[in-house]
């Protein structure tokens, strides 16, 4: 628990942004579970009445980049993020902590810059009322919107748990999946 006078109102914004991310997860996986439903109605389609709902491939791709911009604040609460610990895992407390905030400094950064690279991608598909070279003719600021707020929510994320974790010694505790319903 916080103190008094302590790092209580970084402590709620870890706790809205964890679970906004927990949200965010939760309509990534509907959209994927959306996306394997039709992806099997279109196998059947084919298989049964040779006939193909067009642009499944192009909504499974939009699906895929979108999710994994949605998901990534919340694998980054659940230390669930690839690392490699070799080094850092046979390290003191005090020099692991200096190697972990280097790393997720190091995120911080990255996700700054997809996000801001995103904006770049996103402004030049609305100046030129681009649209997908397929079928379906996706106005592509659509996909491109959907990921760039993943991607915002990614680096703010990234960026309050760096903060947190600045603060306070020691990081929060990395809870079971069941303990999030």
């Amino acid at each position: 628990m916080v103190e008094e006078g302590g790092d209580g109102g970084i402590e709620r914004l870890v706790g809205r942004a964890r679970e906004i991310s927990r949200y965010a997860a939760w309509a990534a996986g509907y959209a994927v579970l959306a996306c394997a439903v039709l992806i099997g109605i279109e196998i059947v389609l084919r298989k049964l009445f040779s006939f193909s709902l067009q642009g499944t491939d192009e909504i499974s791709g939009y699906v895929l980049v979108v999710t994994f911009a949605w998901t990534a604040a919340w694998a980054l609460f659940r230390d669930a993020h690839i690392r490699i610990d070799v080094v850092s895992s046979r390290l003191p407390a005090g020099p692991r902590r200096i190697f972990d905030l280097l790393a997720l400094a190091s995120l911080v950064g990255v996700a700054i810059l997809l996000a801001w690279q995103a904006v770049g991608v996103l402004g030049e598909s609305l100046r030129l009322g681009s649209v997908s070279n397929t079928p379906l003719r996706v106005p592509l600021w659509l996909p491109q919107g959907l990921w760039l707020i993943g991607l915002i929510g990614f680096a703010l994320a990234a960026t309050i748990l760096l903060i947190a974790r600045l603060v306070r010694p020691v990081p929060a505790p990395v809870h079971d999946v069941m303990d999030e319903r």
